[in-house]
């Protein structure tokens, strides 16, 4: 019974899936792709690639990974420069 239970709410979600899919036109659906897929590389490690786009490899074969560049974004300057941002408007605001 919880089988049924389980494949009962997969096959759910795909109906729920079509139906919004057919909302949408295959140009917007695959916007919306190319989209995610931008905003994944900024989450997962990227396999660097030398000028003919073949991935570089290490001694042993294994492909070099790029770090995550979310990982290195400078928060500190980020969160920063959005004070400084907020309290220059703000001051513009009481002139």
């Amino acid at each position: 019974m919880d089988r049924i239970d389980e494949y009962d709410q997969k096959v759910q979600n795909l109906f729920n899936l079509t139906k919004v899919m057919n909302s949408y036109t295959i140009k917007e659906i695959n916007e919306v792709a190319e989209n995610l897929a931008f905003i994944q590389r900024f989450f997962t490690p990227q396999m660097r690639r030398d000028e003919e786009g073949l991935p570089v490899l290490d001694e042993k074969g294994n492909p070099i990974m790029e770090p995550i560049f979310f990982d290195n974004l400078p928060f500190d300057t980020i969160e920063k420069t959005a004070k400084d941002l907020a309290f220059i408007q703000k001051s513009q605001q009481n002139l």
